[in-house]
């Protein structure tokens, strides 16, 4: 199968785009987390609403693009699926908050609207709520965390190699040393 390589322009292009939707996502998550922090019982309803509406307009998808985007690099770029570790930990983290979302997100989210609106100003002060509220702050924070990680693994390329790796070089310089200085 005749791979499609990218031209120098068209993998720039590309290259913007998932910069650009990782900026979103990331602006996205840090406005979720603001939020969450701003919420007071006279502006919880609404408050929550502005969260969906991030959260399903820019959160989700931002994550969506990042992926499709990162799956046309592999396809279509010399850097493939699984050449490099990074690469494949770039895939994890896109897909870790995707999956949490779905799971976790989502349910509470619903959940805190509910109490919201059937409690009005009185929904901050019930134990659920605040509870709820925390684990989404714990979350967001976390999935930020990973993508400052996945920001970062692509600018500088670890290597993210074995021990063993080092261990053999330690032996090739042991080696070379003892052709130098033979005893």
């Amino acid at each position: 199968m005749k791979r499609y390589k990218l031209k120098k322009k068209g993998y720039l292009i590309l290259k913007f785009i998932h910069i650009i939707l990782a900026c979103t996502w990331i602006g996205g998550a840090i406005a979720a987390l603001f939020l969450l922090f701003s919420l007071s019982d006279e502006n919880a309803p609404a408050f929550l609403t502005a969260f969906q509406v991030i959260d399903l307009g820019i959160i989700v998808p931002s994550n969506i693009g990042s992926l499709i985007t990162g799956l046309l690099f592999s396809l279509i770029t010399h850097w493939g699926f699984t050449k490099h570790r990074w690469i494949i930990i770039k895939y994890l983290i896109n897909l870790v908050p995707a999956i949490l979302g779905a799971i976790l997100f989502a349910p509470w989210l619903l959940r805190m609207l509910e109490i919201s609106n059937r409690l009005g100003s009185e929904a901050v002060l019930r134990s659920e709520f605040y509870y709820l509220r925390n684990n989404f702050a714990i979350l967001i924070i976390g999935q930020l965390l990973l993508l400052f990680v996945a920001v970062y693994l692509p600018l500088f390329k670890p290597s993210l190699t074995r021990k063993n790796s080092k261990r053999k070089k330690s032996l090739t310089t042991l080696n070379l040393q003892n052709i130098e200085n033979p005893s």
